[in-house]
């Protein structure tokens, strides 16, 4: 039997109330001409003027290239300039780090590109954006060396901040896009201390920048799979999104229907029963019952370990000596993998990443092409940084580059969960192994056929769609050539809907082999 997993996103509802002027105008207006209904209904957008606004997020996290365009200038009579700054603490920036995209002179439908992390002028963190008014000069045409007002995207830098009984006019909506990932659209009001509330004086669309934290694995708070999620911008707030539906259960020690129970109800062959995630034959008298291991006891016809015959376990553990353990205690997973529900899984098994990104620890980040890398490593051709030796070093499956060159088994040092050994670097089942035993100790076996990229990390083919379908057997293998992009091989046993959430889990396995990721943004 094959198990087809689709994955699935669970919107978050739009905020239940509106933003209001500290007069207690709705904004954003809807005047019969330069409005953001027509304008987001032109550009196809399902976005809800009033009901999507929001001031925040105020910071961003830029991606390697950045598109700014410029969509609206209104009925305005200024000629506003519009880019983006480095957030710095301790106060708004400084005039010179006011980078101009769009200046006063640009009109619709104007782009302009940035290659921000090449630019020399971003320092490497998060960046605000800021729309330059000529409000009180003599010329209409804004710019860094003709500033009436600035107006920040972090408000409190605003210059009639708190001056309207202590509250604050808002001059800036964002809108998250809902049609293109890792887009914003912004929208300005530019006077001083209130406008018409239109939003239309200046309106522009950002690619390639996401909030702050975006991307993180996360926690929804529900039981089994549909805990699994992560943190999305939503109408501009960080949101945790649950990733899966519920599933039907199969036996494979997993709460997949998100009932609090793992294996209920789950099926197996005819004259086998669920235990501990795996289908067995029942032990005991009869003409099917069978002798259970040393150290093992028949319990209600299946084999348990004699110290835990009538111990209920809660959801997520599994008793080993009598006690209620973590199943990935003890456990050291596979270069690349980490532990989840006592499954040792690789994290990028379920991720398909964008052009110019890889996936790390279970997250698309921007290639080392882009982002660049420390000092001390070089730049692989899959997007990954690695040691200097391993730039030029191929190693077969189940190995990877260290950083003398030499290629080490992804085995080494690994801990398998209870019932499993490591060959050619995965976790795999021990033919008739008992269930009551400690986690497994380590193979040698290296493994064959096909090599590896040149950053030793696991992933698989480039290239996937929605929906990932997982073969019958193993735990957490991944297989083919380690390249470039996240369109990962599907992991064996269906467990890889559980790899993103491996992370918030579990650290992965540290050790002198490991390799480092490119530096974040």
């Amino acid at each position: 039997m094959r198990v087809v997993i689709s994955l699935l996103v669970i919107g978050v509802a739009s905020p239940a109330f509106a933003l209001s002027q500290p007069d207690g105008t709705q904004i954003p207006a809807h005047p019969s001409q330069h409005n953001l209904w027509d304008l987001f209904s032109g550009l196809g957008e399902p976005i809800d003027p009033v009901g999507d606004a929001a001031d925040v997020p105020e910071t961003y996290t830029p991606s390697c290239q950045l598109n700014f365009t410029l969509l609206s200038r209104g009925g305005a009579g200024f000629m506003n300039a519009f880019g983006w700054y480095n957030v710095v603490d301790g106060g708004p920036p400084a005039l010179s780090d006011l980078h101009v995209l769009l200046d006063c002179n640009a009109q619709p439908p104007t782009s302009v590109p940035l290659a921000i992390q090449s630019s020399g002028e971003f320092g490497g963190g998060q960046i605000g954006f800021f729309l330059i008014t000529p409000q009180g000069q003599s010329s209409t045409c804004a710019s860094t060396s003709n500033v009436g007002d600035v107006y920040y995207s972090q408000k409190e830098y605003n210059p009639d901040n708190g001056l309207q009984g202590g509250q604050s006019y808002i001059h800036l909506l964002t809108y998250d896009s809902k049609l293109a990932p890792a887009t914003f659209y912004f929208a300005w009001e530019d006077l001083f201390n209130g406008g018409d509330n239109e939003f239309t004086d200046f309106v522009a669309k950002v690619d390639g920048i996401r909030c702050a934290g975006s991307g993180g694995a996360c926690n929804t708070g529900k039981q089994g799979i549909c805990a699994l999620g992560t943190y999305q911008c939503v109408d501009g707030a960080l949101t945790c999104v649950q990733q899966f539906q519920p599933q039907p259960e199969s036996c494979d020690g997993i709460d997949t229907d998100c009932d609090g129970a793992a294996d209920n109800d789950a099926g197996c062959p005819s004259g086998q029963y669920c235990v501990s995630g795996q289908c067995q034959p029942p032990c005991g008298s009869g003409e099917l019952g069978g002798a259970c291991p040393s150290g093992e006891t028949c319990d209600n016809g299946h084999c348990v370990d004699t110290a835990c015959q009538g111990v209920t376990c809660p959801s997520g553990q599994t008793c080993r000596a009598g006690q209620c353990l973590d199943p990935c205690g003890g456990v050291v997973c596979p270069l690349g993998q980490s532990c989840a529900f006592g499954r040792c899984v690789d994290p990028c098994s379920v991720v398909s990443c964008g052009q110019g990104e890889v996936c790390q620890d279970g997250l698309c980040r921007d290639s080392c092409q882009c982002a660049g890398c420390d000092a001390s490593l070089a730049c692989a051709a899959d997007g990954r940084c690695v040691p200097q030796a391993c730039v030029s070093t191929a190693c077969n499956q189940g190995t990877s580059c260290a950083p003398d060159g030499g290629c080490v088994d992804d085995c080494l040092g690994a801990v398998c969960p209870t019932g499993q050994t490591c060959s050619a670097g995965v976790c795999r089942a021990i033919p008739d192994a008992g269930q009551g035993s400690g986690s497994s100790g380590t193979s040698g076996s290296t493994g064959s056929g096909g090599t590896s990229g040149s950053s030793g990390h696991a992933s698989g083919s480039s290239g996937t769609s929605g929906t990932v379908t997982f073969p019958d057997g193993g735990h957490g293998s991944s297989t083919g050539t380690k390249s470039s992009g996240c369109g990962c091989d599907a992991v064996d046993g269906g467990f890889a809907l559980l790899a993103l959430f491996a992370v918030a889990l579990r650290r992965r396995r540290s050790s002198a082999i490991d390799q480092p990721d490119a530096k974040d943004p």
